[in-house]
């Protein structure tokens, strides 16, 4: 049985989709790894106090928002069809305090999507290779059927 267009064009944006999310998810995370928000910019350093407790449970020295791999590793990326959105989740509670703020402790932004992805140069190359594939499966049959209109 042959496939209509509506298939071919869901198969093709599924295929790109999980390609996309995978290399959002995969950028954020090095970022993560490397102690940089969204942006790219270094994470504002710890407090002393934040210091000091990790020194008392000895995890110090160590990454900024990294003290258990719980946050890092709670990190998905998705894709949203309803407000044709990507998010960033964290399975972590205090994942949205983290990354906001508080008025006690600076903001570090690690729950967005990345600039260059939001609409950027990676996110056109990601689409233009879509509408490549779609345009390889599909092509020839939109050409015969607007053609033999």
């Amino acid at each position: 049985m042959s496939k209509n267009n509506s298939d071919i064009l869901n198969e093709e944006w599924n295929k790109i989709s999980e390609e996309i999310r995978f290399k959002i998810e995969k950028q954020i995370l090095n970022n993560f790894d490397n102690e940089k928000d969204v942006d790219g910019k270094p994470f504002h350093p710890l407090a002393g106090i934040t210091k000091q407790k990790r020194r008392e449970r000895n995890t110090w020295p160590g990454k900024i928002l990294n003290e258990t791999g719980n946050l890092r590793s709670g990190l998905k990326v998705s894709y949203i069809p309803a407000t044709k959105e990507w998010k960033v989740q964290s399975d972590a509670d205090y994942a949205r305090e983290l990354n906001y703020g508080r008025p006690d402790m600076t903001a570090r932004k690690f729950l967005e999507i990345p600039r260059n992805w939001a609409g950027g140069r990676d996110y056109q190359q990601a689409f233009n290779k879509f509408a490549r594939n779609l345009f390889k499966r599909i092509g020839k049959k939109l050409e015969k059927d607007i053609f033999d209109i």
